[in-house]
């Protein structure tokens, strides 16, 4: 059962990793704005640092704060929006299993299967109008272009399978990382073939992105015979 906790008495914890870029972050915001909706924190109680235990006194007993485990995002937005307090789920845990759940919390998750996310995501563009998907694009993780792309994707009837018993995959999702200077080096690349073939090319976004990927490995294949 979730309580709520003061902000003032939650604390992050200095060893989280997980970053969310500044676009996320706002939408994140506006939902908690909008909606006053979020998922609770996940706490542990800390124990007093040694000199606010008392004499004689029990040094690992509750000292009224809270270290955050999953939810630094939804504490950040929180306290920018002007909240007194946090719904949170305390977790009787100690350090050590603080520090496995910090680890494991944020990245322990399923992925979209990407139809059925098209599907979700057409259901909630309607007609797709312009100021329909604008205004989702500020609520939901993805752009208005791979709105747009969803809505395309949600319509298109699905491939028949090659063969019997084969099961039809219209899309493969791909991820990947790359450090700071490579990933510049990608995206610009990615960018220029993106542009090739305007006539032919799906929206910006997401799709030219793909689309760009898809030219630079047909090009790389082409020359494949040429090379020792």
């Amino acid at each position: 059962m979730s309580v709520e906790i003061a902000l003032s008495a939650l604390v992050e914890h200095p060893m989280n990793s997980n970053v969310m870029a500044a676009e996320q972050f706002a939408k994140l915001r506006r939902h908690i704005q909008r909606s006053g909706r979020y998922e609770p924190l996940a706490v542990r109680p800390l124990p007093p640092e040694p000199h606010e235990a008392p004499p004689g006194g029990d040094a690992l007993g509750p000292s009224g704060r809270f270290q955050v485990l999953n939810g630094h995002h939804r504490l950040k937005a929180l306290r920018e929006l002007g909240h007194p307090a946090a719904r949170c789920d305390i977790w009787e845990v100690d350090e050590e299993e603080g520090l496995v759940l910090l680890a494991t919390l944020n990245r322990l998750q399923g992925r979209d299967d990407p139809m059925r996310r098209a599907a979700l995501l057409a259901r909630l563009a309607g007609q797709a109008d312009a100021s329909r998907l604008k205004e989702l694009s500020r609520l939901v993780p993805e752009d208005r272009a791979a709105l747009q792309r969803a809505v395309e994707l949600a319509t298109r009837p699905l491939p028949s399978p090659a063969a019997p018993g084969d099961v039809a995959e219209p899309l493969h999702p791909m991820t990947f990382f790359l450090e700071a200077e490579d990933w510049r080096t990608v995206r610009r690349a990615l960018t220029l073939a993106g542009k090739e073939h305007a006539d032919d090319a799906p929206p910006r976004g997401r799709g030219a992105a793909a689309a760009g990927l898809v030219r630079m490995a047909q090009r790389y294949l082409a020359d494949e015979p040429a090379r020792p």
